[in-house]
């Protein structure tokens, strides 16, 4: 039913006009929080961009330190802090859903995705190193690099 069609106001605040579902608690906060994480997702995108130029120019790099081993090493190493990154920007789309989720729950997710990071980058380390027996000087420079990278993005885009 709409608001307008009977003329009542809810103490002034929701206009005569507007349709009681647009007058939703917390609606300004929601679409706050969108804008900000279209901007963050921006932010991220960028982020990935260049990882991803870093991951090339690793690959690159490696080629001409150690040949083909190094390179792809060094591409291993740089698609493991991509991965990292990734997995943030998966965790920032799941957050939108979230909007109006409770304390607990945001730090739940928080914990959640710290530890996921953490395995699946320490995985995939021990799977370069170990079973697929890479370089480790140059995987782990790429994926430090990459890191920083990540670091670095995350510094500069406070400053818009």
């Amino acid at each position: 039913m709409r608001a307008g069609t009977h003329g009542w106001s809810l103490l002034g605040i929701i206009p005569k006009t507007a349709s009681i579902r647009h007058a939703r608690p917390g609606l300004w906060l929601e679409r706050s929080v969108r804008r900000g994480h279209d901007e963050a997702g921006r932010d991220m995108r960028m982020t990935l961009n260049i990882q991803a130029l870093l991951a090339a120019t690793a690959a690159v790099l490696g080629y001409f330190y150690g040949g083909m081993p190094a390179a792809w090493a060094a591409l291993f190493g740089a698609g493991i802090a991509l991965s990292n990154t990734l997995l943030l920007v998966w965790r920032l789309h799941r957050g939108k859903r979230q909007v109006h989720a409770d304390a607990h729950r945001h730090l739940r997710s928080f914990y959640f995705s710290t530890l996921e990071r953490f395995f699946v980058v320490g995985g995939l380390l021990a799977v370069g190193l170990g079973a697929l027996k890479l370089m480790p000087l140059p995987l782990l420079a790429a994926f430090v690099a990459g890191q920083i990278a990540w670091m670095i993005s995350g510094l500069t885009s406070g400053n818009n």
